[in-house]
């Protein structure tokens, strides 16, 4: 289980013996300070939460939601690498009534168990994960709340799975949890992805082009071939490509496709890899029609 580690400190290597005894005393060396992560958590309404990690220092001053219980023991999956989020906001998601079942990996979820969670909260920093762990978690979850600190303090609705906030707003946390977890409507049965293409006008046109021709060659494999491992290949592809430029929807699409063709046969997934198809050939459409502008 992943976890903080301190810093390892090199042990002192003896000095050539003509050099003895101009050392001074252990007495009178200065202690080494040992750097720590530090974190106040007890959730005392109207103060400073403060907590530094290795990566960056965080002062957030707020009014957490009443710890009365406002939820109904929903199940929620909480994944993060960082012991000091797990100290810092297990206490109030479990005060707010959820069924919280926290661990540090997308591994340490088998796909089977996800079924049980209204709700997968996957907080903070990403680095160690390997991406194919985490999109196999993300395509088999019901609900996804993506919680890093530089997402909105208010509830960003992503698309009908997947809501974006800071973990630094305990309100915006609980306010996505709710949505979240509330009935969802029957779907529309729309072609369209919900994926937004506008910020590729800000990425450089030879990038875009090299993007659109290795998609649209995986999409023809995808279309073309009969053969099972072809097809995952691809779609593994296409999942790390479109994940890398923040097409969230259809990378997941691609994720959950690719584990259930492995689980199940290509056949068993002909419906869903043609609507997959269709929404590829809308989104490489839209994206190069930014080249022309």
């Amino acid at each position: 289980m992943d976890g903080c580690r301190g810093p390892i400190f090199q042990p002192d290597l003896k000095p050539p013996a003509s050099d003895w005894l101009q050392m001074p005393a252990p007495d009178a060396r200065p202690p080494m300070k040992k750097q720590t992560s530090t974190l106040d958590s007890s959730p005392t309404p109207y103060r400073s939460e403060k907590f530094s990690t290795t990566a960056e220092s965080i002062t957030t001053t707020e009014e957490p939601p009443s710890s009365a219980l406002s939820f109904s023991g929903e199940q929620v999956l909480f994944i993060s690498s960082s012991d000091e989020l797990h100290a810092h906001l297990l206490p109030h998601l479990k005060s707010w009534g959820l069924a919280i079942t926290a661990c540090h990996h997308p591994t340490a979820i088998r796909q089977d168990r996800l079924q049980k969670f209204q709700v997968v909260v996957l907080c903070g920093s990403k680095t160690s994960w390997n991406p194919k762990d985490e999109n196999r978690l993300v395509a088999g979850a019901a609900s996804i709340i993506e919680c890093e600190a530089d997402h909105p303090l208010q509830p960003k609705v992503i698309n009908a799975r997947i809501i974006e906030v800071s973990w630094r707003s305990l309100q915006g946390l609980f306010d996505a949890l709710q949505l979240a977890v509330q009935p969802r409507p029957a779907s529309s049965g729309r072609i369209s992805s919900t994926d937004d293409v506008a910020h590729f006008q800000q990425i450089p046109a030879p990038i875009r082009t090299a993007f659109l021709e290795s998609a649209r060659s995986s999409l023809a494999i995808i279309k073309s071939s009969k053969n099972r491992k072809d097809v995952q290949r691809e779609l593994h592809n296409l999942s790390g490509s479109l994940r890398f430029f923040d097409l969230t929807e259809l990378s997941i699409r691609c994720a959950g496709l690719e584990n259930g063709i492995n689980h199940d046969g290509l056949m068993h997934h002909a419906h869903s890899l043609l609507a997959l198809e269709l929404q590829l050939d809308q989104l490489l459409e839209e994206i190069r029609t930014l080249n022309g502008r």
